[in-house]
């Protein structure tokens, strides 16, 4: 395995090489043949990898700084204590002053799936470099509430998920309808500065738990619109309070009557 840190490096940065080689005959040597391209000028060259004193099969050394706009192509060569060679591939990196600007995107909104009054709103914001050569060291956010001015604060890194920085920041509450506009600022150890595009998150109203409303309740408050979100529970259980009423008096009707009629009939024997 060949691995060269950083992947793209930077004029600043130190350039080291590391490779891991096994051979049951042993490994005599490592080393690694290059050649630089600057400009104009081609150099070539021999660089050893050392044995290191701890971790056995891994070979590394520190190649240095070099300048910006230097393209390095390099093969890895192994030998064993037999004599036998091996070289490991080819490979290429491009020294470069880093230009790129971090990303940001929406990782989540919490709660998930929708938020209402009442509830304590999170953001969390995630963060990259493409390509990787610098990491991202601060993350801001910039917030309104309407058309109000922008409300600018750092958000706090929370972990890390592969190559992207978890930012996360708890907005408190707010109400019923409102609608908060926001992106992100982002900037890495380079001094690139990146943007995210512009959110638009909006508050829901709660949601009602509707209590089943008793026959007197309804009676009690006929008329009367008790809660939103109750008109046909209420409408229904009404008529048919209204239903049940007639049924009751038609009967207590019918019974006068033949009460009266027997009524009658006795008093005319």
């Amino acid at each position: 395995r060949v691995r060269v840190t950083p992947t793209n490096p930077r004029p600043k940065d130190e350039i080291q090489f590391s490779v891991t080689a096994l051979d049951d005959d042993g490994i005599d040597f490592v080393y690694v043949n290059y050649t630089m391209k600057l400009g104009g000028n081609e150099t070539t060259g021999v660089f050893p990898l050392l044995a290191h004193p701890q971790v056995g099969g891994l070979y590394n050394n520190s190649f240095g700084r070099l300048e910006h706009g230097t393209a390095v192509n390099f093969e890895v060569v192994a030998n064993d204590t037999t004599g036998r060679r091996f070289i490991a591939g080819s490979y290429y990196f491009l020294v470069r002053i880093d230009t790129f600007p971090p990303i940001a995107e929406l990782h989540a909104i919490y709660p998930t799936g929708s938020v209402r009054a009442g509830d304590v709103v999170a953001i969390d914001i995630e963060t990259y470099e493409f390509p990787e050569q610098s990491h991202t060291n601060s993350c801001e956010i910039r917030w309104r509430l309407f058309d109000n001015a922008f409300t600018a604060e750092n958000m706090t890194p929370i972990g890390v998920e592969g190559d992207r920085i978890i930012w996360r920041i708890e907005m408190g509450q707010f109400n019923g309808g409102d609608e908060i506009s926001f992106f992100c600022l982002v900037t890495d150890e380079a001094g690139n500065v990146g943007e995210s595009r512009l959110y638009l998150l909006k508050i829901l109203v709660p949601e009602f738990n509707i209590t089943p409303i008793t026959a007197y309740q309804i009676l009690a408050a006929v008329g009367l619109i008790a809660a939103p979100g109750v008109g046909y529970l209420y409408t229904t259980r009404k008529k048919s309070s209204y239903r049940e009423a007639q049924r009751e008096g038609k009967k207590n009707a019918q019974r006068r009557t033949r009460q009266r009629k027997t009524s009658r009939r006795r008093k005319q024997e």
